[in-house]
Parts: structure tokens; C-alpha cells; sequence
């Protein structure tokens, strides 16, 4: 096949019926492209996981026209598409995923309340399964974590300085030695405040490690389980990059 072949069947290229786009789109921005999305998340739904779960957001570079596009300064790539997504965590097989549409979402997210609902939506297939779900601060909540703990899940992530955080965290995270470690625990819910470098903390909250242990290199093991299972999605996304369609393979680029 040619490429002017190529180009002329990429432009031809459509997933579903476009003259009904204008009354589909008005309820979902996503519309041109929810049928194809949800067969391609019932395929990935039938991989049986492990027994860890990582969620995380993964950002699909796109400059294109589009009304949820976004633009994150701190990604290596900046604009795209936004995807929150679940991964196993051992061989980073995606699970689940939702596109967010950012101010289009529906339904619409009670403020405050964004990390549960994306939380427990990707991971409603594999709840109550005494699965361990690994996530980062975007998505961590202490009520989040107790309501996962109900049915049978555990969650371990880390966590900014919010209201639930004792007082005692707060004031003592840099006046602590490097290397040391704080446990405080209530209603099957740990905290770890662990001090890595002068001016770093690492504050964690975990349902699955209810005891005080330290591991390697003066670590509390909560935060070797949180390394070991926090990268399911950034592999993923490593490995998309390196395969990407429009730019070719990273192997035949350096050819």
C-alpha cells in the first residue's frame, strides 16, 4: 500500500454513524467514539488480575481540536487526552479506564469527592476480592479507603496534608531526623509519615499494613509494597509511547 493509499483510508476512517454526532454529543462529548471504547474495556475486563491494583492517570498526547483536552505541564507529554486508569500491577495490563472529560463529565462530580468516584469505578469489577489497590495522592482519601476496606479491599497511597491528618504529622514532618519513620493507627487505617531526604516527606495511608515494621534501608515496609505496586500504569504508558503508531516503534526510529 501506498502512502497517499494510507492517507486517503486514515481520512475515510469512521467508527460509527457521524449524522447522528450533533444530538449524541450534546449528553456525551465522547460519543463519536464511546461505542468503540466500551467493546475495547470489555475485552480488557476479562483478564483475570493479581492481587495488586494500580490506579493512575495516564495522559495520550493529542493536539487536535477537542473539548476535554488538557494540558498538564508537569507530563512529558503536555497536551492530550487525560485518561484515569486501572493496571495490573504486576504486568500492567490495562483493566479498566474513563476518559475524563473534565467540566463535560457525566454525571456530574460532587467537588471533593472526584478521587472516590474514579477510584471505586475502576475498580467495581475487582472489589471484594481481597485485592490490594495502589494509588498516588491525585486519588487517595481516608474515607476512601475505610469504604473500600467494607468490602473487602485494601488501599495503600500516598496522601497530602489534609484535614485528617493529626496535628502531630504536620508538625513535626521536617524536624524529624532523615530516615525515620512515624506510625499512627485507627480503625484498621495506618498512617506512615516517613522522612527520606532533608527537605522531603512521604506521607502514606494503608488498610493492608496494621503494624510497624521497617524494611531495607530503614524503610517502613508500607512504603516498599507502595514502590513494588505504583507503577502498573507508567509502564503501560512507557509502553505505548515506544509503540506508537504515528511515529513508529522507538527500534525502527533508531534505525
Amino acid at each position: 500500500m501506498n502512502e497517499t493509499r494510507f492517507n486517503f483510508l486514515l481520512r475515510s476512517l469512521r467508527f460509527d454513524d457521524h449524522t447522528t454526532w450533533n444530538a449524541r454529543m450534546k449528553p456525551d462529548k465522547l460519543a463519536p467514539w464511546r461505542n468503540t471504547w466500551e467493546c475495547f474495556l470489555d475485552n480488557c475486563q476479562k483478564n483475570v488480575p493479581g492481587n495488586a491494583i494500580t490506579v493512575d492517570e495516564q495522559m495520550d498526547g493529542f493536539r487536535g481540536r477537542c473539548p476535554f483536552r488538557y494540558y498538564m505541564r508537569n507530563k512529558p507529554t503536555k497536551y492530550g487526552i487525560k485518561i484515569n486508569m486501572a493496571c495490573d500491577a504486576r504486568n500492567s495490563y490495562m483493566l479498566n479506564g474513563i476518559v475524563d472529560l473534565a467540566k463535560h463529565r457525566r454525571p456530574q462530580v460532587v467537588p471533593g469527592k472526584l478521587e472516590e468516584y474514579y477510584t471505586m469505578t475502576l475498580t467495581e469489577p475487582n472489589v471484594n476480592s481481597n485485592r490490594t489497590i495502589t494509588v498516588d495522592n491525585c486519588f487517595t482519601s481516608l474515607s476512601l479507603v475505610k469504604e473500600l476496606y467494607k468490602m473487602n479491599t485494601y488501599l495503600i497511597g500516598t496522601s497530602r496534608m489534609k484535614g485528617y491528618v493529626p496535628k502531630i504529622m504536620v508538625d513535626k514532618k521536617f524536624s524529624r531526623p532523615v530516615d525515620s519513620s512515624i506510625f499512627l493507627f485507627h480503625e484498621k487505617v495506618s498512617m506512615v509519615l516517613f522522612k527520606p531526604k532533608k527537605n522531603k516527606i512521604v506521607l502514606l495511608l494503608s488498610s493492608k499494613h496494621n503494624f510497624s515494621a521497617i524494611g531495607e534501608r530503614n524503610k517502613p515496609e508500607a512504603i516498599h509494597f507502595y514502590n513494588k505496586t505504583k507503577g502498573g500504569v507508567d509502564v503501560l504508558d512507557m509502553m505505548c509511547a515506544r509503540t506508537d503508531v504515528f511515529s513508529g516503534s522507538q527500534d525502527e526510529q533508531d534505525a
